[in-house]
Order: structure tokens, then sequence, then C-alpha cells
């Protein structure tokens, strides 16, 4: 499919979106600010190069005769433009040639547009008031703010009796990011500002934001030439309107609209030509035909049974066309209650509920679908509703503030928003006289774990369950711990009661290894939230007294757990520290040098004490004829295993060793200890040979 130009889609989204304020049978108060400045349709150049126009094709033109034909006859349509002559504003007349022919000739003024929608739409009595403003440049007004702008549409003293939509044209990155900044400010709390920065996101996301303040479903697409789309409606859809829009500046087409198998006449047709003379380089065209051509069909339906809904190009079209339906909901939001005056502190109940044609609005799957939800905002907090089996909506809510408060209920989902106010006078204070039952938490002595006793915190008086409270932690003693409903309860905490009066859990721990304190240490008090009552706190009487823990009560699994793991490690290093022979590490022994090397060899690990023991490194002992021996402490030659396969002998006589270069027998040094010895080499004490293999 061939995309859509940009300002194709503003206009279908123009066309969807400010035909939503249209009601039935409420009449509706619309202000539709056109921009008239030359950059809207030619080329315009700044600082930082060229700026494209933002609606060569003048769509804005088509989407305002397109409004002016599915117009109900109680509704009222002020179109403003900018001027460059006090007072600074012009109205463009309601006639389709003057629509046509609106001149592109005065810079963006806003501070007369803004004052006069403001005083059109203030003064109105209609059910539902709109202002739209479609814009592509910053203001050129002198010294002109943003809190100027907003003061001049009654932002600054809420609420603002009407909606405000602004729509932010802009094809230059830089130029939309500048409108944000500014345009933003302008729509209030439940306005809407939509930069139009992305031609796939203009349709859905202008008939979204609409859709979401005035209450009506739309459904938006294209069509290729010979396509058609069908929607279905269902109940309590009081109305149907059907815009449709060439996608290039093509000529007319054919169309229908058929709901079930009945065609639906044509309110209108027709397209954004103009005559004027413009010499516009850059926008050569502008009044040359052909032109974007438009067709609209509005029926009432039956609000009882369910409609499809058919529309369909003709495969003659010469582009795609771009639509929109638009299923109107007869939908009111109520409050039914609350109290005209409550006093603070109080609790009070609100009670709000949609309405169809007078009654209780009751559509399970509506409520179920699209997001919806419902709220209610007093005191500037937001509250869920919750829906009652007669679908009324209520919430119990609590004045913290004197004078008239704004209450609302607002019943929302994806595309719809219904709101009802009023304001609710909050008188005086309650009397409150508290009183706070003995909390007896008993005795203990400290100990190496902390210890936790848990009591009801009973608060009684008069109008204690009404007015909102505080406890207070003034002071909390060395070794001590509050916890209040299960959260911790530091000294200079403020914790709010539960309405309604019912007893809170209140724990006092005592810390590991803590220091003795008594009830008179614990310092807690209970008063009303707001500051009036700040001064009327009474303090809750503590009993405990906790003694002080002694050092082997407060360490003892610290000491027995540092035995316990000493133990381990004597027992672990007993067992694996000491050394073995190597399995390789072979003796021989003999009498003489000439027997020596005829001797057997004998197995180091296979003597007695060869083998490593609990503390002791593996030990051969040998006797003066060089026969293994038990008892280490008899021995004339002792063998002790050593790291790294290392052996060291000690003797009761001098050590001597051969010098395999000499041949000569020299004295082995064991003044620092036993000798280590070396493997194939001769070794003598007194007539003892031996040499380790």
């Amino acid at each position: 499919m061939r995309p859509i130009s940009w300002l194709v889609s503003l206009s279908l989204a123009l066309f969807g979106l400010v035909l939503l304020p249209v009601a039935v049978h409420a009449a509706t108060e619309t202000v539709l600010v056109l921009d008239n400045s030359g950059s809207m349709i030619t080329e315009s150049r700044s600082s930082e190069g060229r700026i494209p126009p933002a609606d060569p094709d003048r769509l804005a033109i088509l989407g305002t005769l397109v409004l002016q034909q599915v117009q109900d006859p109680a509704d009222r349509l002020h179109i403003l433009n900018f001027d460059e002559d006090a007072p600074y504003v012009r109205t463009l007349p309601g006639q389709p040639s003057a629509i046509r022919e609106m001149l592109y000739d005065a810079p963006t003024l806003f501070r007369g547009v803004l004052g006069e929608a403001r005083r059109i739409l203030s003064a109105s009595s209609a059910d539902r008031r709109l202002l739209i403003f479609l814009t592509d440049g910053l203001p050129s007004d002198e010294n002109f703010s943003m809190d100027e702008a907003a003061r001049l549409l009654g932002l600054d003293t809420p609420p603002v009796p009407f909606d405000i939509v602004i729509f932010g044209l802009a094809a230059d990155a830089k130029v939309a990011r500048a409108q944000k900044d500014f345009l933003s400010s302008l729509t209030g709390s439940d306005g809407d500002l939509v930069t139009v920065a992305d031609p796939g996101a203009l349709v859905t996301g202008f008939t979204d934001a609409y859709a979401a303040q005035l209450g009506s479903r739309p459904e938006t697409g294209v069509l290729k030439p010979g396509g058609s789309y069908t929607v279905d409606v269902g109940k309590y859809v009081t109305e149907v309107l059907v815009i449709s829009a060439s996608s290039d500046r093509a000529g007319p087409y054919q169309a229908e609209v058929r709901r079930d198998s009945k065609t639906i006449p044509e309110v209108s047709s027709g397209d954004n030509g103009c005559s004027a003379p413009y010499n516009s380089p850059s926008n050569p065209r502008l009044c040359k035909p052909p032109f974007h051509h438009y067709r609209v069909w509005k029926a009432d339906n039956n609000p009882k049974k369910e409609s499809r809904w058919t529309l369909s190009v003709d495969g003659s079209a010469k582009s795609d066309v771009a639509f929109g339906f638009i299923l109107r909901y007869e939908l009111a939001a109520e409050l039914v209650g609350p109290p005209s005056k409550v006093r603070v502190g109080e609790p009070f109940e609100a009670v709000g509920r949609i309405t169809w044609r007078g009654k209780t609005f009751d559509a399970e799957d509506f409520f179920r679908s699209d997001g919806f939800e419902a709220v209610a905002v007093f005191e500037g907090r937001e509250v869920p509703l919750v829906r009652r089996p007669d679908s009324s909506f209520a919430v119990s809510l609590t004045a913290a503030q004197l004078g008239g408060q704004s209450l609302s209920i607002v019943f929302r989902n994806r595309w719809m928003r219904l709101r009802a106010d009023t304001t609710v006078m909050v008188e005086g204070y309650l009397p409150l006289d508290l009183s706070v039952a003995p909390v007896d938490f008993g005795a203990w002595r400290g100990d190496g774990r902390a210890i936790e006793e848990c009591r009801p915190l009973v608060i009684s008086g008069n109008n204690a369950g009404r007015v909102p409270l505080d406890v207070v932690a003034n002071a909390v003693p060395e070794g001590a711990a509050l916890t209040l409903a299960g959260l911790d309860f530091a000294p200079g905490d403020v914790a709010s009661v539960p309405p309604g009066g019912a007893p809170v859990p209140l724990c006092v721990r005592s810390v590991r290894c803590c220091d003795a304190f008594t009830g008179a240490e614990v310092a807690l008090s209970v008063r009303g939230q707001d500051p009036h009552y700040h001064s009327g706190a009474v303090a809750v009487p503590v009993q405990v007294d906790v003694a002080a823990a002694g050092f082997y009560r407060c360490w003892t699994w610290v000491i027995w757990t540092a035995l316990g793991v000493l133990g381990l490690l004597v027992i672990l290093v007993g067992l694996i520290r000491p050394k073995d022979f190597m399995a390789d590490q072979r003796l021989k022994v003999a009498g003489s040098e000439r027997k020596l090397t005829r001797a057997s060899a004998m197995v180091l690990r296979e003597q007695p004490g060869g083998r490593r023991g609990f503390y002791r490194n593996a030990t051969v002992g040998l006797d003066a004829q060089g026969t293994p021996v038990g008892a280490r402490s008899k021995a004339w030659l002792r063998l002790t295993a050593g790291g790294g396969g290392e052996i060291a002998v000690a003797s009761g006589g001098t050590l001597e060793v051969r010098d395999r270069r000499t041949r000569k027998w020299e004295p082995v040094n064991t003044d620092a200890g036993p000798a280590i010895l070396r493997r194939r080499v001769e070794y003598r004490v007194a007539d003892l040979y031996f040499r380790i293999e």
C-alpha cells in the first residue's frame, strides 16, 4: 500500500476527532482555532535552514468543512484566526466559501485567540465545550510566556470548564521539540497535546486523544480502490458517523455505507478547493485542481440491538481512501453523593454512576473491556472506585482540609472520559478525647538472641474511631527496638493508625546482648493526625522490665561455636598435616660398605612406623645392627618423612657421607637439626652403612 502523506493523515484525524464532541441530544460549543500563518502552506526559512510547509494541501480546511456538515442543529462552532491588528483575533465566517478562501496572512499572535476562546467557552451554557487549537508555530507575541498563555485559558484557577486539545504541526523535528515545550503548558491537567511528526501515528494518536475526553469510540484506517471495511456496532450506540477522504489530490470518488443490508444516504460530499490568487513558488499547485474530496454519512442507530456497518470504496477511485467510523454513545457521568457538608476527619461516601438516557448504565462487557476504570479525585488524590451490584461506583473518603473541596468522579477507558464534579464543604474539627490502655509486655532477661513480646495497642475515647490518628515514637532506650503493625518504629517515627479504632499490634524487642531497660524509658504518644490535635497527644503507658544479659549468657553460642571450630581445626590438622614416605622410597642397610652393595632394599612404608599417624610423620627406627625397631625412642637411627619426598635422619652417633668425587668419608653437620638424605648416596653412623634408593 502506498504510504499516505502526513497531511492527509492529519486531515482524517481532524475529521474523526473534531467531530467527536457532537452528541445526539446534548448541545456542543466548539471553538476551533485555525492557524492562518503563511508557514502553513508555504516553505519558510530560518537561521537553521529550510522548514517545509505544515499543511501544503490545506487539509485543515477540509476537516473544518466536514465538521460543519455533521453538526447537530443545537451545536455551535466558532472558527478563530490570528490577526495582525488589535484585538489580534479574527472570526472566520461560517459559510463554506469563506472557509475555503481563508487567507494565510497573519503572524501567530496567541494572545487574541486564547483570550477570545476562553471568553466564548466560559460564557457558554452548552453541555459540552471544547477548544481545538491547530497550529504549526510558536507565538509571535512580544514578551509572551507560557505562564501568560496558561492564565489566558484559566489554567491557573482550575477546574477549567472546557476540554482542550492542541495539535502541534511540524514536519521539522527541531520545530516539533520547541512546540512541545510551549504548547504542553496549554493543555491543562485533562487536555492533550499531539505533536505531529510521524505520519503513521496521526490517525490513531489524534483519535485516541480526543475520544478519551469526548466519549465516542473511533475506528480508522485506509482502503484501496474496491476495498471495504466493516464495523460491528454493539448496543447503546445511538449514532454512527462515517467520514472518508481521498489520500491524494485525485478528484472525486464513489463510496457507499450500508447498515446490515440497507444503504445509508450520504449527508454531504465536497472538496477543499480554493480560488485565492496565492503566488507561492514553493507550493504552485495550492489552488489548482484536482483537490482532496470527502464524503460524510451520519445516521441514527438502534441502541437496543447490534448492527453491522460497512464502508465500500468503488474500484474506479483514483487514490486510496482514508476513513473514520465514530460510534457515539449517549453516556454521562453523575454524582449520586456525597452530602454537601462534611466534617474534617469524618469519613463520607461518594457514589457515582454512568447513565444512559437517564438510567444507570450496567453493560457488563463494557466495564470489562478497553481498560475501563473509575476513580474519585478529592483533595488532589486519585482513589479507585468500587463497582457495586447495582452498577453504581462508591468509595469512602475522609476530608483533611477545611473549606470547599472539589470532588470529581471520572469514568474512563481507552477512548472515553466522562466526568462529574461537585464541591464538598468541609467544616470544623471533631472533638477528640483520647485514652490508651496500658500495654504490659512483662519481664525477661536479655539473651544472646533477640527476644520479642507483642501486645495490642488499644485506643479509645470520643471520636477515636473517626478522626485519623498517629502514633509517635518519642524515645526508645538502648538495647530495645519497637515495631508497630509489623513495621520498625524508631525514635522520631510517626505511624498512622488504621481508622475505626481497631487494636494495632505493638511489639517490644530486646536486641542481642541488650542492656537493661524498663517501660519508663519507652516514650510513645497518640494524637490526631491534623496539627490541630497535636496539643492533645496522650502518652502510651508501657510496662516492661528487661534485665541486662551477662557475658556468658550473651556470648554462649559464640564461645561454644569458637571452641567447636578450634577443635575441628585441631583434628583436621592432626589428620592432614603429617607426612608419609613415598611409595617408591626404599632403604639399604649393612654392616660394611662392601655388604651395602649386595644388601636387599626394604620399603620404608612397610616397616614399623613407616606410615604417618595423628600429628605424627612417618618415622622408621633402626638399631645399631640396622634392624627396624618399633619404639623410636630406642632407635640408633631414625628416618622421618618430610614434605616433597624429603627424608630427615637423626642418629645417636656422628653421621658421615661419602664424597663421590674423592671417595672419602666426611661428617654431616647436624647442629641445626636433622640432615636431609639424598638418594643413592652412601651414609654411615659408626659401623652402620645405609643408602636411600
